[in-house]
């Protein structure tokens, strides 16, 4: 019986595949809103972000630049970035809006958004891809004090 119980086990988290869910908390290190992971499930905390983006939940859309994705930026959206999975240059913590690195996902990202400024009172929401089909999740909101408070994610 443990056999089989044991068995079942292992056949269920192969199938499931390799997909794992975290919450990302923002953070402020040395004055910059930093992102890091929390909570990883059984499959651990991942090391980099392949993919970031940072978007108002319900508050005002920003002011597209140059290159910026109009649809993305008129939907709320302040910050996004991919980059090829094959790159894993990019390690927690991640600080908003410091370049980047990696090949690109696409040679031309028509998504891309250039980091905004973030507004006090405005709630985001993040998310990021890391290895493994990893995904992160979080929300969070600077205060009229200059603070990060992190919301929860439902």
């Amino acid at each position: 019986m443990l056999y089989r119980t044991t068995a079942a086990l292992i056949l269920i988290l192969a199938l499931s595949g390799c997909s794992s869910v975290y919450d990302v908390r923002a953070v402020v290190i040395d004055g910059k809103v930093a992102f890091v992971p929390t909570d990883t499930d059984i499959w651990g905390e991942p090391d980099c972000i392949y993919s970031i983006s940072v978007s108002a939940a319900d508050g005002p859309s920003t002011n597209p630049e140059e290159g910026d994705s109009l649809g993305m930026v008129e939907n709320g959206m302040y910050w996004h970035e991919s980059f090829a999975v094959t790159s894993c240059e990019n390690p927690f913590p991640v600080v908003y809006g410091e370049p980047l690195k990696g090949p690109p996902f696409r040679e031309n990202d028509e998504y891309a958004v250039k980091a905004k400024p973030l507004r006090v009172g405005v709630v985001y929401e993040v998310t990021t891809v890391s290895e493994g089909s990893a995904s992160g999740v979080g929300k969070f909101m600077v205060t009229e004090q200059r603070r990060v408070v992190n919301l929860p994610y439902k």
